[in-house]
């Protein structure tokens, strides 16, 4: 056993054992405490403590309970203090996301300005080269900000001398001041086209309607009057609907039709006859909409489409002609076709097969020359589904955009 003795000296009356338990530990033990200096008028009392301390014993670290106090009081003292600085930050996060927002606003305002710069290199690269290919277009003397729309309507496959004459009539009759804005040009582009081509209006039946379908072979009119009759039979307004088919020789033909006519419930006639037509449509009398499907015939095959006038022809029932046509057909053989069929004096026109061709301008190109309406337009091989009323804008939207589904 191996003891140390120690001292310190503190003022007379202070609490000396405290200082004894914080320095030297629970342990140490007091051997003496005596009064060493006197109180004087300007220092109090000294007393000198002796302590003794068994050094044998595992030292523990000595710790200054006061010091701890001391250091526990600054940490609370900072933690008050702390907590108005969170807050602050806390309340600028905002303004740091503000800032933020406005740095991503200037990125977006220069992009834009870039990209306002190409465009604006672009139009005049295009006006330069458009100048160029002012013999292409037969000196048609258009601005550049034509360009566009001029070339979508020139891929559709319309007439170049409609493509012009459209063209003229809008330089000529759009305000000038919108001639540099090629959005307006456009717009009024369009409304124009759509004001060339008329289109049935699908109103309500008030008394019995007859139609008759012709057209060559393979353009869909088995299939475009099955639709027709489901549209008819049970369509938002329903009515009392027939079939007639002349269409009797072609291998499949009668069977495809009455499978058709079976599927939906509805009466079907086969009439190889004038005679036998005339009976068929007596017999339908009641009915609100008869629909008659003609064999296909070459539009060069005049003794077929002879024949066919001649049913027309003997019939006292008011029959309404309405040729059927691919959409994909060439213009000049859509013309021949329907000048070989107008001796049966066609009424209206259903355009077929829109899935199966990207140009349209024929189809338009067409219906401005030989001004006749169009009724529905056949937008796929699915019956019932892929008929529409014919409207204009939807044709247009073909014509400039392409076909959609």
């Amino acid at each position: 056993m191996a003891i140390r003795q120690d001292s310190f000296r503190v003022e007379k009356g202070q609490d000396y054992l405290a200082y004894v338990r914080d320095f030297y530990g629970d342990d140490a033990e007091i051997v003496t405490i005596a009064q060493v200096e006197g109180r004087t008028p300007t220092s109090p009392a000294l007393v000198e403590v002796v302590v003794a301390i068994d050094d044998t014993k595992e030292k523990k670290p000595l710790v200054n309970k006061r010091a701890v106090m001391q250091y526990e009081n600054s940490v609370k003292e900072f933690e008050k203090r702390i907590e108005p600085v969170e807050e602050n930050i806390i309340k600028k996060e905002p303004l740091r996301l503000k800032l933020n927002s406005n740095s991503q606003s200037q990125k977006v305002k220069d992009d834009k300005q870039l990209l306002n710069e190409l465009n604006s290199k672009v139009d005049y690269l295009m006006s330069m080269r458009w100048g160029e290919l002012a013999p292409a277009r037969n000196n048609l003397e258009i601005p550049p900000e034509f360009a566009l729309i001029y070339d979508k309507a020139k891929k559709s496959d319309m007439l170049e001398c409609h493509l012009n004459e459209i063209m003229r009539a809008t330089l000529k009759n759009m305000p000038k001041a919108l001639l540099a804005n090629k959005d307006a040009i456009n717009r009024y582009f369009t409304t124009l086209l759509k004001s060339m081509i008329p289109c049935r209006v699908d109103s309500p039946i008030r008394k019995q309607k007859i139609i008759m379908l012709v057209g060559p072979t393979g353009v869909g009119k088995t299939t475009t009057l099955a639709k027709l009759a489901h549209r008819y039979a049970y369509g938002v307004k329903r009515y009392k609907t027939a079939i007639i088919s002349l269409d009797n020789f072609r291998l499949g033909a009668k069977e495809q039709l009455a499978e058709y006519a079976t599927t939906m419930m509805l009466p079907i006639h086969f009439v190889n006859t004038q005679e036998e037509l005339q009976k068929s449509l007596e017999s339908l009398s009641g009915y609100d909409v008869v629909l008659i499907d003609s064999t296909g015939n070459s539009q060069y095959d005049k003794a077929k489409i002879e024949k066919l006038e001649s049913f027309l022809k003997a019939s006292q029932s008011e029959i309404e002609v309405t040729l059927v046509l691919n959409a994909g057909m060439k213009y000049d053989d859509m013309e021949h076709t329907y000048n070989a069929f107008n001796v049966l004096k066609i009424d209206t026109l259903i355009l077929t097969k829109f899935d199966e061709t990207r140009a349209f301008g024929n189809i338009f190109s067409l219906i401005f020359n030989v001004k006749k309406p169009v009724s529905f337009f056949s937008t796929g091989q699915n019956v019932p589904d892929d008929i529409v009323v014919a409207n204009s804008e939807y044709l247009i939207k073909c014509v400039l955009d392409g076909f959609k589904g």
